[in-house]
């Protein structure tokens, strides 16, 4: 994340923000499922936390 923040878009880094608080409470499958995270789509490579 802190490394993010150097490389990242404003946008991309809220949304690993929240992404990062769902993987720290054991909730990331929930928090995925609900904002429909694709591993297929072309920009899951701006997504860290899409792998947990």
């Amino acid at each position: 994340m802190v490394i993010g923040a150097f490389i990242m878009a404003p946008h991309e880094l809220i949304f690993s923000g929240r992404a990062a608080r769902a993987t720290a409470l054991y909730m990331s499958n929930i928090f995925f499922s609900i904002n429909a995270a694709d591993y297929f789509a072309p920009d899951v490579e701006t997504n860290p936390m899409l792998q947990t």
